[in-house]
């Protein structure tokens, strides 16, 4: 959610006849405070531009929320409407990190996520009887230089399984 760059970024990748763009945004977020000015430069971008999937991107070592997050997914709500959050995916970075204290992996990621998505749809105004139309999935991603890889040298998040963002999304764009 920092500043990247100043304006949006599209890459497409074509595969089998499909193609895929993905739109790098300007951060969010400047000096502690939400930057209008990039988000009403993502919002004359995206005009004319179909979406159909938003990766919402969070640190799995975040360990509290505060004021600034509600702010951001209130600015994505506002410009981009409550419906977004239906074609949502949230992709957890830093998905090797080791829990604190000695918590269990999966006691971590279970309570990181709930108060994360509970978080996303308190700030969304999506009510509790909403919730089953929100099912905002979420991804593990982790892509820096200590992540561990398999025999294949392909990039293996916990549980074995296979991320390489390299695949997925055009390499114009750098997830770090």
């Amino acid at each position: 959610m920092q500043s990247e760059g100043l304006r949006p970024m599209m890459c497409s990748r074509t595969r089998a006849g499909f193609t895929l763009n993905i739109i790098d945004t300007p951060g969010l977020i400047e000096g502690g405070y939400i930057n209008e000015q990039a988000v009403e430069i993502i919002k004359r971008f995206l005009l004319e531009k179909t979406i159909d999937v938003l990766l919402y991107v969070d640190r799995l070592d975040t360990y509290r929320m505060d004021t600034l997050d509600e702010q951001v997914i209130r600015a994505i709500t506002n410009s981009l409407g409550k419906a977004i959050w239906r074609r949502t995916l949230v992709v957890l970075t830093h998905a090797q990190l080791s829990p604190p204290d000695g918590i269990d992996y999966n006691d971590f990621l279970a309570r990181r996520s709930e108060s994360l998505l509970r978080y996303i749809r308190s700030s969304a105004g999506i009510g509790k009887r909403e919730y089953a139309d929100f099912p905002l999935p979420i991804a593990l991603a982790e892509n820096s230089g200590r992540c561990k890889t398999n025999e294949n040298g392909a990039k293996v998040c916990r549980f074995h399984t296979v991320f390489d963002f390299h695949l997925l999304l055009p390499s114009c764009l750098n997830f770090n």
